[in-house]
């Protein structure tokens, strides 16, 4: 069995960067013989692959497997953090929205003194939350495809903070654009499809072949989609919006820069 997946007549076999690197394989078994093979790479130039830092997935085609390198053996794990965002075979996105709330709160919480002193400038402190707070909430965006209910935590988590920033509580029964207008910062969920959008943009110009681009327009062959309500696709916004061309108007920079992707759900 070859290693890695087939994306278009090519094989897409391993994704480095430094040295953390993630083996793709069809078959439980040629991931194990990638494995072989780069561990004995890699201790060729004085590099060992640690047993215990490895794991692997799989998604509900794969069969039960007990992974091995040498005498030990590999985790199997539900999701992994990887490169900062956690990551996981079904690509749902809970246990990353989960991390991002908390990291939010990490961020602000870091920043609180200045986030809820009053005698600071109101535009000083929404500078501060867009600097620093947000991004944290925000990290990896680019690449979501996000329902509607993770969407609404991450707003509500926005607006808890915001009530804090303005020493209120939910008691005080001020609507969120009030408390919106006094704060002044970038709201959450705009941020992440602005993120999607100029990621999407980037992608769209892309002209040397890379995998980035060639994945993003891969659809695997001989693969039903599953019964009932079909999972959310990241470029189903830009589906919506602009078809099968989306691509070609988010090469055109100027018209791409003026597109609002927050409400594409609304769009007929």
């Amino acid at each position: 069995m070859p290693c890695g997946i087939n994306i278009d007549g090519e094989r897409l076999q391993y994704l480095m960067f430094a040295d953390d690197i993630v083996l793709i394989g069809s078959e439980p078994s040629a991931l194990e013989n990638s494995l072989r093979i780069l561990r004995i790479a890699a201790s060729s130039i004085g590099l060992e692959i640690h047993p215990g830092k490895t794991k692997w997935m799989k998604n509900s085609y794969a069969i039960d497997y007990c992974l091995r390198m040498d005498d030990s053996v590999i985790e199997e794990v539900s999701s992994y953090v990887y490169l900062g965002q956690a990551v996981t075979m079904d690509n749902d996105l809970t246990v990353e929205i989960s991390r991002r709330r908390r990291a939010g709160w990490v961020a602000f919480n870091k920043y609180r003194d200045v986030l809820t002193d009053k005698r600071i400038d109101a535009q000083v402190r929404a500078r501060v939350f867009n600097t620093h707070v947000l991004p944290a909430l925000v990290y990896g965006s680019e690449t979501w495809n996000t329902i509607l209910n993770e969407e609404r935590r991450l707003a509500s988590t926005q607006r808890a903070m915001e009530r804090v920033m303005c020493g209120i509580t939910l008691m005080h029964k001020i609507p969120a654009h009030e408390i919106r207008r006094r704060t002044g910062v970038k709201d959450v969920i705009e941020n992440i499809y602005d993120s999607k959008k100029r990621w999407a943009g980037h992608v769209a110009r892309l002209n040397d072949n890379r995998w980035t681009s060639r994945v993003t327009n891969w659809y695997p062959r001989g693969v039903k989609r599953p019964r009932g309500r079909p999972p959310a696709r990241w470029s189903d916004p830009f589906r919506k919006l602009f078809g099968q061309r989306w691509q070609q108007v988010a090469r055109n920079r100027n018209e791409w820069h003026r597109c609002v992707l927050q409400g594409w759900r609304n769009h007929p």
